[in-house]
């Protein structure tokens, strides 16, 4: 698993308009439109220009978790909330860490 992995997961998950060819590069605020021109915001995620060595740390830590042989339940919950917590795309956050979730368990490990 690595930056095109995750690349290929956003651009194959959500409409071709919002796919991106790395991580977000605006900030994004996940919430919900209240009203025309009101929206609530429910989480800030980490500064695009942080984006990068944030998913670095992310992806060594899985990779960690696997050489230790860490319990899939366990690395697939810790890897699937860095994963939304950082929210690196700007669409299909929440299908791909939902998708990380059953690829972990699937298979076991994280490759």
């Amino acid at each position: 698993m690595g930056n095109e992995w995750l690349n290929g997961l956003q651009r194959g998950t959500v409409d071709e308009r919002f796919a991106n060819n790395d991580y977000r590069m605006t900030w994004n605020y996940p919430g919900e439109a209240v009203r025309i021109g009101q929206e609530r915001i429910r989480f800030v995620p980490p500064k695009p220009q942080d984006l990068p060595d944030l998913m670095c740390g992310w992806l060594d830590a899985c990779k960690q978790m696997e050489a230790a042989k860490v319990r899939p339940v366990l690395t697939a919950t810790v890897a699937a909330f860095g994963f939304v917590f950082m929210h690196p795309f700007d669409d299909g956050n929440g299908r791909i860490h939902r998708f990380l979730i059953h690829h972990i368990l699937a298979r076991g490990v994280i490759q």
